[in-house]
């Protein structure tokens, strides 16, 4: 079964950790949510610099952008 992870860029991480508690946790659901199913689409897309494409969605007051990184898929088994 296939494993994904988040990661946060550092400005993510300083505009998190100014966030008050409750909605810390909104995002860390979020987030969950995001590593089960990973290539959900957003509410539309854009493209950064390197010309990646990264969903844009908005949750509530908050806007999340993400992009799937296969290469660092971890597969485990159960077997």
């Amino acid at each position: 079964m296939p494993v994904y992870c988040y990661a946060l860029g550092d400005e993510a991480v300083l505009s998190f950790t100014s966030l008050p508690p409750r909605q810390r946790i909104k995002l860390l659901r979020i987030f969950d949510r995001l590593t089960c199913v990973p290539n959900q689409e957003g509410d539309y897309q854009e493209s950064g610099a390197s010309a990646r494409i990264y969903e844009v969605k908005f949750f509530n007051n908050l806007l999340l952008t993400w992009w799937v990184d296969h290469s660092k898929l971890k597969y485990e088994s159960s077997a």
